[in-house]
């Protein structure tokens, strides 16, 4: 299909009707001297396991652990085990402070999230983020990422409902900014009775 646009503001918006289970090819002809900047912007969630793990600028390693810090396989694990999930952050771009960073991790459903702060869990020093919200199935962090220093964001979870989850990709990237970004490939997981 054909579109046209003209427009005298700084800004002109249109949808694309695509066929989303097809390729689709995208030109766009300039008829005039002036310059103009092009940006395609997709959203959607991705069928689960065919996201691909990516980075650009930030390093992300996500480790999953019992609580004494031995490795853990998350594909399966026996209900009402103790998980820690650990997050490490490294701003590699040549940006001395990214700011507005989200990290966001969606849990299995059948994980609990157990919210450090209203229990007697200590996890370490995280006080370098600005905001965190904390939901039944994610947490969801804010913060600003200093060039030069690395940042371990911890979660408490406990395996608590048996079956077969899917635990999503793991994603942190600067709001404003989708040049700045990192994630993990999903999996699924099964927590299995005793």
């Amino acid at each position: 299909k054909q579109y046209s646009a003209s427009t005298n503001k700084a800004v002109y918006r249109t949808a694309l009707d695509l066929n989303e289970t097809e390729t689709n090819s995208i030109t766009v002809n300039n008829n005039t001297e002036d310059l103009i900047y092009v940006r395609l912007v997709r959203q959607g969630v991705p069928e689960k396991g065919s996201e691909q793990a990516a980075e650009s600028n930030i390093r992300m390693d996500v480790r999953y652990t019992y609580l004494n810090g031995n490795a853990l396989n998350p594909n399966r694990i026996i209900q009402g085990t103790d998980i820690l999930a650990t997050v490490k952050l490294r701003n590699i771009s040549n940006i001395s402070a990214m700011q507005n960073v989200a990290l966001t991790q969606i849990f299995p459903s059948g994980w609990e999230i157990i919210n450090q702060r209203l229990y007697a869990a200590e996890l370490g020093e995280q006080a370098y983020y600005e905001y965190q919200d904390i939901r039944d199935d994610r947490v969801m962090t804010y913060f600003t990422l200093y060039k030069g220093n690395e940042y371990v964001f911890k979660f408490l979870l406990n395996a608590s409902f048996p079956g077969k989850y899917y635990l999503p990709a793991v994603a942190v990237e600067t709001m404003y900014d989708g040049s700045n970004y990192s994630r993990t490939k999903g999996q699924w997981v099964e927590v299995t009775k005793n």
